[in-house]
Formats: C-alpha cells, structure tokens, sequence
C-alpha cells in the first residue's frame, strides 16, 4: 500500500477523501475484496509545464462489485516524477460503454477529432 501511496501528493484530494482517508479507503478494499482488477482505456492526456490532466475510460472489477466510468487524474511535477493531487470518477453504464465502443467513439477519438 505504500508504494501505491507514493504516486499521491500529501495534499491530495477527491471528492469526500482528503490523503489520509483515501490511503485508509484503499486499505479497506484491499481487505473487503478478494480481489480487484482495473482496466484502462488508451489514456487522453495533456501536459501544460508542470501539470498532467489524464482521462481515460476505467473498467473496476472485484468479486462484488463491477463499474464503469470516465476517471479524471491531475498530477503536478515533483521532481522527477509527478504526484497525483486530485482524481475524479463519473459513472458510464454498460450500454453507453457498448455504444461508445460500437460508434469507434473514444476520448483519445475525441481528443485527435478537436486537435484537426
């Protein structure tokens, strides 16, 4: 869990978490699944000078849960490396993903169709 921890900045927020309680809702899951898979879309991501804005369509998957949804992570440069300092999670339902999917439809689609 630390390693995992090392990727957030100690000023890190979500909605409803500040770092401490997001370190302690990510233990809790560890213990309340027997086990967790993540599954990521191609990532859309922007640099601006020391910011890192990365959406990317998330697939959750535990032995009692399942979801879908768009997570939004923004990162700040902290030396070498960069620091998670918010991240934000909106729901897709299963047919909107179907469909997205269906129409070759995709941030990273989105994304390439507005920089032309």
């Amino acid at each position: 869990m630390e390693k995992y921890m090392s990727f957030y900045d100690q000023d890190f927020k979500a909605p409803g978490f500040n770092f401490t309680s997001w370190k302690a809702h990510k233990a809790n899951l560890k213990t309340k699944y027997e086990f967790i898979k993540v599954r990521l879309s191609q990532p859309y991501i922007v640099a601006h000078n020391d910011q890192l804005l990365v959406k990317t369509l998330q697939r959750y998957e535990s032995d009692q849960h399942v979801d879908y949804g768009v997570k939004t992570i923004y990162a700040l440069k902290s030396g070498d490396t960069y620091k998670i300092i918010r991240e934000e999670w909106t729901p897709f339902s299963q047919q909107e993903v179907s469909a997205a999917i269906a129409r070759g439809d995709s941030i990273t689609a989105q994304a390439n169709q507005s920089q032309q």
